[in-house]
């Protein structure tokens, strides 16, 4: 009796179909499970079926220019461009073929390989900091701080308001978010960065409320001062020419300028107003005398802004009067202060010829009017540049002969130097301590070799201190063919001495043959060094020395064509 199971037909087609299906989905599997299986692609480009190192090549090559390309950005209203390399955003593109390669088990995805419809995202390397500083730089140029309200006045006295405008603020870490989401592309359009808006500190509200009660009746009529016996009137113009407004927390505080106002009302305050004049001192007989100081009446620029601002709002021409006071103005030097500088004696004089020369007489003779009757107060450091002023025409001067560059020149001011070398050696014997001096590059014959000096607006100084405890008075006196400089005030040493050395280190010059229109002839002569020593004597013997070295270039021996 045969006891064996019998299989249904319906059971047995079933196992045979399903052993062809698992065999059919291994070889399915061995079809697209290779380093990267068939029907992959990375933004469109198909690596399917490729070694990995084929794969990230493929890549690399075909996806350089989109991994490299700038990405647009928006942000209130602004447009700008983010260089992914800058900004630390590039393709990791081995990371990306290993999410892309190995064996594939999904049945579906085992069906969308075998169709070819399987992409793969670029899987993105991101440097945070360098993503951050790239957004910020475009924020910088994005964001904006509130504009307040302001108040101006136009055409003349008319009040204008300008509303306020909120600020902009680019937020970074979400700005950079959106930036690392749209990289690689491509971008159907630029990346919107998140922004916020600062609202400003003063309402449109309120600053009209400034307008209409404040700004606006402020030029409607003029206003008057009371000074002393004078009335001056205040125009409508002075009022606008004068008037600011300000933002001051939550409103616009008005403020008056007190100096441009006083500049304005300065011809009807000279009835009123007189200066104050320093102490001087005049040379009667070879001795220094002072000339009394004088106080002056004056008004000051606060007193003038304090009057003006509270009459402002009043609406009615009575009401839009002040009072404002005259105050006792003081000189800078009193009569007192400058006989406590003990000026009564001279200290040193030098006088310094040059060849007659119209530009010499007036550019010397400008300068010594500027400083003939200086004061070294004790402690002060004089500059001849300050003093003297910059050589331009409207100070007084004229174009002369200067050195520039090795050789002779025109140009503003030439011939200053002989009446700074004057000073200088004024100064030296008596006893000024040297701060700054210059000897002329080149050689002039007509000055004593050592004990010169030049100057040059902006370059070049002559600087001399006062180290006393008493002032020194400086005289200055043009004659057709020299200046006089004396130094006058008290002496603290029997003498001041100079000891020259001999000529040393000649050099040759050159002859230079020169056809240009600002050609100036000159001599040549060698170069050379010199020492000169300056002693200090008291009571016989020297208590301070000082040794000054100068180095002359040679003068070339510069012939001019017609």
């Amino acid at each position: 009796m045969d006891l064996a199971p019998r299989r249904h037909p319906a059971a047995l087609a079933l196992g045979v179909a399903g052993i062809v299906l698992v065999a059919l989905y291994l070889v399915a599997v061995l079809v697209v499970s290779g380093d990267v299986p068939t029907g992959t692609t990375v933004l469109g480009v198909d690596i399917g079926g490729m070694s990995r190192d084929q794969a990230e090549q493929t890549l690399a090559t075909e996806l350089d220019d989109e991994a490299t390309t700038p990405i647009p950005v928006t942000a209130g209203g602004a447009s700008a461009e983010i260089d992914p390399t800058k900004a630390g955003l590039s393709i990791d593109y081995p990371a990306t073929v290993a999410v892309a390669g190995g064996l594939v088990l999904n049945p579906v995805t085992l069906i969308a390989h075998l169709s070819g419809s399987v992409a793969v995202e670029p899987v993105v390397a991101v440097d945070a900091d360098a993503l951050t500083a790239a957004v910020t730089s475009v924020a910088d140029g994005v964001d904006r701080d509130p504009a307040e309200p302001t108040i101006t006045f136009v055409d003349g006295p008319r009040a204008s308001l300008q509303a306020g405008a909120p600020g902009l603020q680019v937020q970074i870490e979400p700005s950079a978010d959106a930036v690392r989401a749209a990289y690689p592309g491509p971008l159907a359009e630029p990346v919107a960065l998140p922004t916020d808006t600062q609202p400003t500190a003063i309402t449109d509200d309120e600053a009209r409320h400034v307008l209409t009660t404040l700004a606006e009746p402020a030029v409607a009529l003029p206003a008057t001062f009371k000074v002393g016996d004078a009335s001056v009137n205040v125009s409508e113009d002075d009022i606008a020419a004068t008037l600011t407004f300000a933002p001051d927390g939550a409103t616009l505080k008005a403020s008056v300028n007190g100096k441009a106002l006083h500049e304005r009302l300065a011809d009807q305050l000279s009835t009123v107003e007189t200066s104050a004049v320093d102490a001087s001192f005049v040379v009667r007989n070879g001795t220094p005398e002072v000339v009394a100081s004088k106080t002056g009446l004056s008004v000051s620029d606060d007193d003038l802004a304090a009057a003006l601002l509270p009459i402002l709002p009043a609406t009615a021409a009575e009401q839009r009067t002040a009072t404002v006071s005259v105050t006792t103005e003081q000189p800078s030097l009193t009569t007192d202060q400058a006989k406590d500088l003990k000026i009564v004696e001279k200290l040193s004089s030098f006088r310094q010829a040059f060849p007659p020369a119209e530009y010499r007489y007036k550019n010397v003779g400008q300068a010594a009017e500027y400083l003939n009757g200086t004061v070294i107060l004790p402690g002060a450091t004089f500059s001849m540049n300050d003093t003297v002023h910059e050589r331009t025409a409207a100070n007084g001067y004229t174009e002369g002969t200067i050195i520039s560059g090795g050789r002779f020149r025109e140009e503003l001011g030439g011939g200053v130097s002989i009446i700074t070398t004057a000073t200088w050696t004024a100064g030296f014997y008596a006893g000024l301590e040297r701060v700054e001096s210059h000897a002329h590059g080149l050689y002039i014959s007509r000055y004593t070799a050592g004990l010169e000096a030049t100057v040059a607006w902006g370059l070049l100084d002559l600087r001399m201190r006062n180290d006393t405890d008493t002032g020194v008075l400086i005289t200055a006196t043009r004659y057709n063919d020299g200046v006089l400089i004396e130094t006058w005030g008290t002496r603290h040493y029997d003498e001041v001495t100079s000891t020259f050395s001999e000529r040393t280190n000649f050099t040759d010059f050159e002859t230079i043959n020169d056809s240009g229109e600002a050609c100036v002839p000159s001599t040549g002569s060698k170069g050379f060094s010199i020492t000169v020593t300056r002693k200090w004597i008291k009571g016989g013997s020297a208590v301070r020395s000082e040794t000054i070295p100068t180095t002359y270039k040679p003068t070339p021996n510069v012939n001019c064509a017609p």
